[in-house]
């Protein structure tokens, strides 16, 4: 999972530069319409404190809550880094109320410590959702890197939001970006005492639960991603695929695994994460609402399929469009 020292140089590199595009670019346009209230606890724990990240303005009903997941290893990161408020911001502006919480980590942690701690950010979250003016049946699970694997696990493993009264059924989508969710991860060496104490693999991988009935996926990923690669993203995929489940995919050329969240429109070197993040969770929505009055669902909403045949290993997944109904 994690890259070899020469690539970990470069990935490091590649953050340093997209940060300091993110520092002189993030600041006026996109705050100016974002209202941010730091540090909500959650839970009682010190990591159990969450950031909120809210449009300024009148609201409508269909205002989707998007709970955000930092990666890290499960090891490290915060929900105040400035790539998750970067991220955080950009869909706020776009309309989302947006809950970037902490969770716990490793050591204080294992598997499955920071999926309980999840979960209870999730529920406090839908508990929430009225208060802030969104919508508690648009409620999305999201993250980056491990974060990625957080949101599926909570998507797909019915075992963490159940305890909160809550289940797939309960969320409108999840959507993983640049996550690992495949293969032999909880092996390797950097991750390993995480899952330590864990026999089963495959109770491990998300891909495991993959299912018809489980929520539609967005699974974004980049090209040059050295830590989790596109590999994650087409297993992922074609297990879905398979379940007859809906997964939508997106493979943006030339972006590594940290510059995906670097994503604003005037820094259109980067992969449009925020914009193609709402446009899932507005198609998700008029569906919703459309179901919601009894009417077909109206103007050209489209879903992209993953054909069980097209996402094959070694290659790019092959998405079909087709009229959401």
């Amino acid at each position: 999972m994690p890259p070899p020292p020469r690539r970990f140089a470069q990935t490091c590199l590649a953050l340093i530069a997209a940060l300091a595009l993110a520092a002189c670019a993030t600041a006026a346009p996109e705050r100016e319409h974002v209202a941010i209230e730091r540090d909500i606890p959650y839970g009682e724990g010190s990591r159990h404190r969450l950031d909120l990240y809210r449009p300024l303005g009148p609201g409508g009903e269909a205002r989707p809550l998007i709970v955000f997941f930092h990666g890290g290893q499960w090891q490290m990161g915060e929900k105040g880094s400035l790539e998750n408020q970067v991220l955080a911001s950009g869909l706020a502006a776009r309309g989302a109320v947006v809950a970037v919480p902490d969770y716990r980590l490793y050591p204080e942690t294992r598997f499955p410590g920071f999926l309980e701690d999840a979960a209870a950010a999730v529920a406090w979250a839908r508990r929430q959702a009225p208060r802030l003016g969104a919508d508690p049946e648009g409620l999305f699970v999201a993250g980056h890197s491990a974060g990625g694997y957080i949101a599926l696990m909570l998507a797909l493993d019915g075992r963490w939001l159940a305890p909160h009264g809550l289940g797939g059924r309960d969320l409108a989508g999840a959507i993983g970006i640049a996550g690992p969710y495949a293969g032999d991860f909880p092996r390797h060496w950097a991750v390993r005492p995480v899952f330590a104490g864990e026999a089963d693999l495959a109770s491990l991988l998300p891909e495991s639960y993959a299912s018809a009935g489980a929520p539609p996926l967005l699974l974004l990923s980049g090209t040059m991603d050295l830590v989790t690669g596109p590999s994650h993203l087409r297993a992922m995929a074609r297990r879905v695929a398979e379940a007859g489940g809906e997964v939508e995919t997106r493979l943006y050329p030339a972006i590594g695994h940290l510059d995906i969240l670097m994503s604003l429109p005037w820094l259109p070197s980067l992969a449009p994460t925020t914009e193609d993040v709402m446009a899932f969770a507005a198609r998700r929505t008029e569906r919703r609402l459309a179901a919601r009055r009894g009417l077909p669902a109206s103007g050209p909403a489209r879903l992209a399929t993953l054909r069980p045949g097209d996402a094959t290993a070694g290659s790019d997944p092959q998405v079909e469009q087709r009229a959401a109904r």
